[in-house]
């Protein structure tokens, strides 16, 4: 058991302290006491502590009383805002991306699948129901373009989408003009040849030159093409034009949108931003 070097008592029911006395040959002894004898030790002979010493050893014990105060609120004025700010950016990515991810699947399968049920009709009516069919997918196009181009601006995926709804935008329109038809189709299938995807294709070569036969003779009234074949490949080069859509959602996936709070760069900006002028 240990005892105190000064008086012999057990340390074991006191916290022990430990004091160093400076003799005049310049020796140095550490000994070991109880916490009574040290305060008693404390209030005995001359004080040599200098003024700034004092000073210094009361800022000491003022800076440690008041450190759990300041890192509280450091914590609660810069640290939270900032871990606050982050979450709510999260939660707000995953809204607009889960918003373009529900509207490039849905809005192009619609406006296709729209089409081709009145293509196959082949009538005047249908060919007019088509370019109101057209126009609206312009519409829902321009909707989804704005929201590409407020949060992934001079992208990637602002590009691939553009070029993926203008595209599907002119083919739609062939169900209710032939006017440039075989331009559009070229471009269509330029479009597709650079965009490849995983599945295979639904259309074939004979699928294009089937559907190019039915324009050789524009007319004002749509697709001209009553047979079989001619409306089967309509409906295989659309399917294939919407599966390019995966390609938009895959890209969008990976792109980071702009305006928002992300990863370790922006939060430490944003606890400091409230410091810098």
């Amino acid at each position: 058991m240990q005892e105190s070097d000064l008086s012999g008592r057990p340390l074991e029911s006191d916290a022990p302290a430990t004091i160093t006395c400076h003799f005049s040959d310049g020796q140095r002894r550490r000994l070991t006491v109880t916490s009574v004898e040290a305060a008693q030790l404390a209030t005995k002979g001359v004080d040599l502590t200098r003024r700034y010493q004092r000073i210094a050893r009361r800022i000491g014990v003022v800076a440690r009383k008041a450190l759990p105060w300041v890192a509280g609120v450091v914590i609660g004025s810069l640290v939270l805002p900032a871990v606050t700010k982050q979450w709510s950016d999260r939660q707000s990515i995953m809204a607009i991306q889960a918003r373009l991810a529900s509207d490039i699947t849905s809005k192009p399968y619609a406006a296709w699948t729209a089409t081709y049920r009145e293509t196959a009709k082949g009538t005047k009516t249908a060919h007019r129901k088509v370019l109101l069919i057209d126009d609206k997918w312009a519409r829902d196009r321009k909707s989804v373009t704005g929201i590409f181009d407020t949060y992934f601006a001079d992208t990637h995926a602002t590009t691939l989408w553009s070029e993926y709804s203008y595209d599907l935008w002119d083919f739609i329109g062939l169900g209710g003009t032939s006017v440039g038809a075989l331009d559009t189709l070229a471009r269509t299938k330029r479009f597709m040849d650079s965009h490849q995807v995983s599945a295979a294709p639904s259309a074939t070569k004979r699928d294009w030159d089937a559907l190019r036969r039915c324009f050789e003779h524009p007319s004002d009234g749509g697709i001209d093409c009553l047979s079989q074949d001619g409306l089967d490949a309509f409906s295989k080069v659309g399917i294939d034009l919407l599966d390019r859509g995966q390609l938009v959602l895959d890209e969008l996936r990976r792109t980071r949108p702009s305006g928002f709070s992300r990863g370790t760069h922006d939060f430490i900006r944003d606890v400091f931003s409230p410091l810098t002028p």
